[in-house]
């Protein structure tokens, strides 16, 4: 306030002018940052008590002398409060100013204000809860406004009095990112014991989202042949021209050969109207229908820098030659025109890889060479063929041409930017003497990728083809058969969980095809603790059970047969209340707005396993079956002189025992309960493959470790002798940060499984993993090294012997300080069922060992931990051994301190691995023995080995390649 205005108005200098800044005005979904903007600045000046009631309006007169006179003080009040009623007026959008104008005074405008938009009523609530399930981040939207709208959300509920848990927001932002391009960070969220704070949410969203932003910015953009290929489907009309449309056909195949492109890299419909609007495609970057990628504001705001070539068809017949590359086999009916794969030839064995077929009748299939294509790779301009040429056998294409045909060069189709490929290796040696018939500049190759299809993202993709329509209803059949669920109204949940499909290829061990599965899944992550859910726990069966399991059962000649329970886990009985969504597609149509009541367990919730365990453990122990106590997912049935064995794997089933007629009639009678599959013997399971020998059985993951390797693109690496290099330690110190350390977690975590059969990747293994929090590129070097070995190695795997002792005995080593960032020992062991490795391990100790001996004295009392827990499962399965269980070491001073009653000071550190230890011996239960260090086995386990060594422990320790197998080769 200026001097000027004192002396216009002197009685000013006791009151505050009011100006609240006009940055933000309020409306309906602003209340909450007006409020915060509007208290900031009343509590500065002071003038808050005129609107939470502690400076009330005084009495507009006072009595002296028995006379009435008006109150200064109410003067005073009545025009700060005047001044502050306008400025709160002045604050409101236009909508609002009527909602105050009755109000007497400052304080009675704010509360208005506030019962109207702070008010929890239950619509205002339902509705914004309603908000927060529909709020989802749209592919052109940043995580920053993203969470901002969810936030905002969350505190307007808060200022209704219905204050959400972190750990619900949490759940709530994760539950609207795309799954697939966030998977690795809401599964690495959900891992976590504790919930993440929100600040570091954002943060680590920001990071990842950074990550995408530069994946996907630094590919090539390439315009894809298959942007000629019309998406738009409605109406029932195709892109390509009708055979024997007047006008706009070529030599032979009645495709156009117009130029007039009314858009960059668009090519019109030959059979369009004059004037009529052209199919515009899909954007490539946004995936909007009605642009292209060069005309797309969102990738130009994104990569200014990137120029997109254009088709700009400035020469008669340039359409004719794109048109060329499809291919018209219906007469008279417009039908989606797809393109050839490449191939020479299109056999398969199979008819379920084939989408539509029809049986031959013996009619001459003609073989038509393909008129004329461009490519700007090579130099040659004649062209490639004839388009009227006559029909070609097949026979006479196998006799190669004394002039061979070259395809033409066009230099406007170069703009594509294409990078030329590289010609794929092969496996075969070349022909030292190639045909002199054809000279090198005359040759041209024709490149495509080649893959296995890949399973179906969303349903959308799914719906397109017909075996994954046939997949979707069988599995919603199964559904309703099973009574999953009830249809209630969707104000009944309190909690509603949402579903999705997954969809998934099952193949044969060969690789080959062998169903496709579509599997309704819930949306477990949205569900809340202690409202739909409480324990979630259930156990899985153990590698080491599984592989006594068959090493028993193989020494008895048992047999062993393996069943697979069909949805499985809709089994289980719920004992909470769950709702979920109708599963999209499958939508009741006379109920849309209802919601499914689960009846059973899904797959997908939290307590599912569980609830399928329960029902199975329950159903069993009605048959007389007793869970053992080492391992719950182990099942026993004694019956007279007989035995069955029942191993359970979440919905994979083992079946093994001493008689066949008990197993064939248990089967019957697990089929009477549940719907299940018999798979006959065992042959694949969990991944591992089971191959039969006349010496026992072969546990290979040859397919498994095929996958993994393509999925890091080592399909064509060279193979390596040693899985790690012993010249440079890994440490957490060298090299620079990976680019993408999502790839590193993803394969290491892959190769974790695969120690169920390969013990001689197990160090390598668990020293990678110690490296997922911050991989380097040295550690990449190191991983791709370990992908190299088990490229030569694919094929090996542990030989489970028929003729092989009952008695265990166990090699125990420590890599003493090993570990050169913390200095601390690696333990490793295996265990042996006679001449049958069952369980081994490498680990590194948790805590720091002060000398050798240390060091390897815990590695004993870890190996005698596990001995111990394999000689108990083997009792409870009755079988015994009268020889003592051994552990072999090749440390002097360990072996002496197990065996020494005297406890020296020096070992108080120990004194529980000490104690235990000397108790088992002292009891007769175990032997510890000292071995020779060249024989020590573990020492594969521990450290990394130069070749010669590496191999000699490798051969010993039980591993066989599938080959020797084949060719019956074994020695015993």
């Amino acid at each position: 306030m200026s001097d000027q205005s004192l002396l216009l108005n002197p009685s000013m200098k006791d009151l505050t002018i009011v100006t609240l800044p006009a940055t933000l005005k309020l409306t309906s979904s602003t209340y909450l940052a007006w409020k915060t903007q509007v208290e900031a600045l009343l509590y500065g000046l002071d003038l808050h008590k005129f609107i939470d009631g502690t400076h009330p309006s005084p009495s507009p007169t006072v009595s002296a002398d028995g006379k009435s006179t008006p109150n200064p003080a109410y003067s005073t009040w009545f025009r700060q409060d005047r001044l502050l009623f306008g400025a709160l007026v002045g604050s409101l959008s236009p909508p609002i100013v009527p909602l105050i104008t009755g109000a007497a005074s400052s304080r009675e405008a704010w509360q208005i204000l506030a019962k109207t938009y702070a008010s929890p009523t239950r619509g205002h609530i339902k509705q914004l809860k309603h908000r927060l399930k529909q709020t989802t981040k749209t592919p052109t939207q940043s995580i920053t406004d993203y969470m901002q709208i969810i936030k905002s959300t969350v505190d307007e509920l808060a200022i209704l009095g219905k204050k959400m848990d972190d750990e619900d927001v949490i759940d709530i932002i994760l539950h609207g990112l795309d799954q697939n391009s966030y998977k690795p960070i809401i599964d690495a969220i959900y891992a976590r014991d504790n919930p993440i704070p929100f600040n570091e949410l954002h943060e680590k969203l920001i990071n990842h989202e950074l990550t995408l932003t530069q994946a996907t910015g630094n590919q090539a953009i390439h315009q894809p042949a298959s942007v000629f290929y019309a998406q738009n489907r409605s109406g029932g009309k195709s892109w390509p021209p009708r055979q024997g449309s007047s006008g706009h056909r070529s030599a032979s195949h009645g495709h156009s050969s117009r130029s007039d492109a009314s858009a960059p890299g668009l090519l019109p419909t030959p059979n369009q109207p004059r004037g009529a609007k052209p199919y515009l495609g899909k954007c490539q970057w946004c995936q909007q229908i009605g642009h292209s990628i060069h005309t797309c504001s969102i990738f130009k705001k994104t990569h200014p820098t990137i120029s997109i070539p254009s088709f700009h068809n400035t020469s008669q017949g340039r359409n004719a030659q794109v048109y060329s590359m499809h291919t018209n086999t219906n007469n008279g009916t417009q039908t989606n025109w797809l393109f050839d794969s490449g191939a020479s030839h299109h056999v398969t064995n199979d008819l379920n890889n084939l989408s539509l077929h029809t049986p031959y009748d013996d009619s001459p299939l003609p073989h038509s060479s393909p008129p004329s294509l461009s490519t700007p790779s090579l130099s040659s301009s004649s062209t490639y063929t004839n388009p009227n040429s006559s029909p070609t056998s097949l026979q006479s294409m196998q006799t190669p041409p004394s002039n061979p045909p070259k395809l033409p060069t066009n230099p406007n189709v170069s703009h594509l930017n294409t990078p030329p490929s590289s010609p794929p290796k092969r496996a075969t040696r070349p022909n030292p003497k190639p045909n002199s018939r054809y000279s090198s500049s005359e040759f041209f190759l024709y490149t495509s990728n080649t893959s296995t299809p890949s399973d179906p993202p969303t349903i959308t993709h799914a719906l397109k083809h017909p075996s994954w329509r046939n997949a979707m209803q069988a599995e919603f059949d199964a559904l309703q058969k099973n009574h999953t669920w009830t249809l209630v109204p969707s104000t009944d949940a309190p909690n509603l969980v949402g579903s999705k499909w997954v969809f998934r290829t099952k193949y044969n061990p060969d690789g080959t095809v062998d169903r496709l599965k579509a599997r309704l899944v819930a949306k477990g992550f949205t569900q809340r603790p202690g409202i739909d859910y409480r324990e979630t726990f259930s156990p899985v069966l153990k590698p080491a059970t599984l592989r006594l399991v068959l090493s028993l059962a193989v020494s008895n000649g048992w047999p062993l047969r393996q069943l697979d329970i069909n949805n499985a886990f809709l089994q289980g009985n719920l004992h909470e209340d769950v709702f979920m969504a109708q599963p999209p597609g499958f939508v009741d149509p006379s109920f849309p707005n209802h919601v499914c009541k689960l009846n059973k367990a899904i797959y997908g919730l939290k307590q599912a396993s569980r609830a399928w365990y329960d029902e199975l453990k329950s159903f069993l122990v009605s048959l007389g079956f007793k869970p053992t106590i080492s391992d719950s997912s182990l099942f026993t049935l004694t019956t007279g002189s007989h035995l069955i064995f029942i191993l359970v794997y979440v919905d994979d089933i083992i079946i093994t025992g001493s008689s066949h007629s008990l197993i064939t009639k248990f089967i019957h009678t697990l089929s009477t309960k549940f719907s299940l599959k018999d798979l006959g013997s065992l042959s694949y399971f969990l991944g591992i493959e089971v191959i039969p020998h006349s010496q026992g059985i072969l546990l290979c993951q040859k397919k498994y470790i095929t996958d993994i390797i393509q999925k890091a693109n080592m399909s064509d690496c060279k193979s390596i002798s040693t899985p790690i290099t012993c010249s440079d330690p890994l440490t957490t110190k060298g090299g620079t940060p990976y680019s993408s350390p999502t790839q590193y977690r993803a394969l290491v975590g892959a190769l974790q499984y695969l120690s169920l059969t390969r013990p001689d990747v197990a160090f390598t293994v668990n020293r990678l993993s110690q490296f997922m929090h911050a991989p380097t590129s040295l550690h990449w070097q190191a991983l791709k090294r370990l992908l190299r070995y088990l490229q030569g190695t694919s094929t090996h795997g542990i030989l489970i012997r028929k003729h092989s002792p009952l008695h265990l005995h166990a090699f125990t080593d420590a890599d003493w300080a090993g570990d050169k960032d913390n200095y601390r020992s690696t333990t490793g062991y295996i265990v042996y069922l006679g001449s049958n490795p069952i369980s081994w391990s490498s680990k590194r100790q948790t805590t720091l060992a002060r000398s050798s001996t240390e060091a390897e004295f815990r590695a004993v009392a870890s190996t005698t931990t596990e001995v111990q827990w394999i000689r108990h499962l083997l009792s409870e399965l009755g079988f015994t051994s009268a020889i003592t269980p051994t552990v072999y070491c090749d440390n002097l001073s360990a072996t002496t301190y197990s065996a020494n009653p005297v406890f020296h000071s020096r070992m108080k550190h120990l004194a529980l691995d000490f104690h235990f230890v000397r108790e088992k011996v002292q009891d007769g239960s175990l032997r510890v023995t000292h071995i020779s260090g060249d024989d020590q086995l573990a020492d594969a386990l521990t450290k990394p080995l130069l070749r010669p060594r590496f191999q000699y422990l490798v051969s010993k320790i039980g591993l066989t390649p599938m080959s020797s197998i084949l060719r019956g080769n074994i020695n015993v």
